[in-house]
């Protein structure tokens, strides 16, 4: 029978918040904030956030990294997320034809990686959105 290592159930906080408001007729602003944060589960050398972890390649980009998106030498398992945005819709057509709106939305979102062997990686992103859309 063979042997199977299997690291104890990840502990995590999820919390998602937001708001609407319509300051008038055809006009959707909005706002979100949100945390994810896990715990470390790990026993040895195995697990997720194991300070055995080697993070030392994480700040050092590699042909490996840009083609499969990762590395051998940045485990770098995500300790928390943070995220928030605001935006907004405006319908520019509303009738019996359907409905044309136009939206816009900046987001901020930043990283954080259990401490390993190399340190404690952290990125952070800001992402701008627009759309256009027509629902029939």
């Amino acid at each position: 029978m063979p042997l199977t290592v299997r690291s104890p159930p990840l502990t995590a906080l999820h919390a998602w918040a937001g708001i609407q408001i319509y300051p008038w007729e055809d006009l959707t602003l909005y706002g979100y904030a949100g945390i994810e944060q896990n715990q470390a589960s790990c026993f040895g050398t195995f697990g997720y956030g194991n300070p055995a972890s080697d993070n030392s390649g994480c700040l050092t980009p590699t042909l490996e990294s840009f083609t499969t998106g990762t590395t051998p030498t940045c485990v770098a398992d995500n300790r928390q997320i943070v995220d928030a945005k605001i935006g907004f819709w405006q319908n520019l057509y509303k009738g019996p034809m359907g409905r044309f709106v136009f939206g816009m939305e900046l987001e901020y979102i930043k990283r954080y990686a259990f401490s390993g062997i190399g340190g404690a990686p952290s990125t952070d992103d800001t992402v701008a959105f627009s759309s256009l859309r027509y629902y029939f």
